[in-house]
């Protein structure tokens, strides 16, 4: 009986042994996963216990234990610390973190997290990429350029992402021309130009006054891109506005008059108030009632402005009273 209860005493305390190993080694391998603290904890062990790491098949990741010479047949545990990447988990951190700070426009925190990542593994294009776009935001395309070089120095390979920074970078900064030439080494890397490409020169050739050239990316991005037709046209119809093309702004209207929205509308009835043509501003006006549109703030001020610049101030007052109907508020 006595003997019997101590074998169920000393199994008991096998079993709770077991449990608590079983516990510290997970905590142990997870903390591994970041620090590589297994590795020198298994070195540790083997010292003490005198086991010996000879080869690749008693212990991978050390060199020879025994003897102060170097063993040819040992690899060197520095060296093979550059080999080893970082686990999918730190990866995901360290990449979180360099994201965190792009967007924050935190370009210094963010070349010190990429050379962090660079430090334990291979950046790849979207590590990259982040930084790409942290200095479009920050420090501008030049650095964003030298960045864009040192990828390619690094013999990783730019996406379609990485062009359409570069395109779009250059586009917003005013320089339709330098994103143009980005479009054509995309083009030229097989990479196909995004629809948020084209719209951006659009909107860069716009603000220039271009507008010949601005029509013709209009084609190309409809061609290519046929839901971004109605967003895009009305860019370009804006711009004709704001440039006093009247003829220009009706004739991108009526291309998209079954589908045009009141932003539409407002654009082309400011066009019509910048011309003083109130009959053209009332007509479109009409339009955009019949196609059962609710008229906001721009419509309402842009038909009542056409109206005034004609010398019709009673219908302009009129056109403002309206807006009291559709529960607007005049500016």
């Amino acid at each position: 009986m006595s003997r019997l209860f101590q074998t169920k005493h000393v199994s008991g305390l096998l079993i709770t042994l077991v449990l608590v190993l079983g516990v510290a080694v997970v905590s142990l391998v997870e903390l591994a996963a970041d620090e590589y603290v297994l590795e020198t904890l298994i070195v540790s062990l083997c010292m003490l216990l005198g086991a010996r790491c000879v080869n690749d098949e008693t212990m991978p990741w050390g060199p020879s234990l025994e003897g102060a010479g170097p063993d040819p047949s040992a690899r060197d545990l520095s060296s093979d610390r550059e080999e080893r990447r970082p686990s999918p988990r730190a990866s995901a951190r360290l990449h979180s973190k360099l994201q965190l700070f792009a967007n924050q426009g935190n370009l210094p925190e963010a070349k010190r997290c990429f050379e962090r990542i660079q430090a334990e593994a291979k950046p790849t294009v979207r590590t990259f990429n982040i930084i790409l776009s942290a200095c479009i935001k920050c420090s501008g395309c030049v650095e964003a350029e030298q960045w864009f070089e040192r990828m390619e120095e690094a013999q990783v390979v730019p996406n379609q992402a990485s062009y359409s920074i570069l395109v779009s970078g250059w586009a917003r900064a005013g320089a339709p021309g330098l994103a143009w030439r980005w479009l054509e080494k995309m083009q030229e890397s097989g990479s196909e130009p995004t629809a948020g490409c084209f719209l951006s020169l659009l909107v860069a050739e716009c603000k220039k006054g271009q507008l010949h050239q601005a029509e013709a990316i209009l084609e190309d991005l409809t061609r290519q891109f046929p839901n971004a037709r109605l967003q895009a046209t009305t860019v370009l119809l804006d711009a004709c506005a704001k440039h006093g093309d009247l003829e220009g702004a009706e004739r991108l209207m009526q291309s998209i008059a079954s589908e045009a929205s009141v932003v539409s509308f407002g654009a082309m009835l400011d066009a019509c108030a910048k011309a003083k043509d109130p009959q053209r501003a009332l007509r479109w006006h009409e339009t955009m009632l019949a196609r059962g549109l609710r008229p906001n703030n721009t419509t309402c001020t842009a038909l009542a402005v056409a109206l005034a610049r004609a010398g019709d101030f009673a219908q302009a007052l009129g056109a403002l009273e309206a807006m009291e109907d559709f529960g607007l508020q005049g500016d």
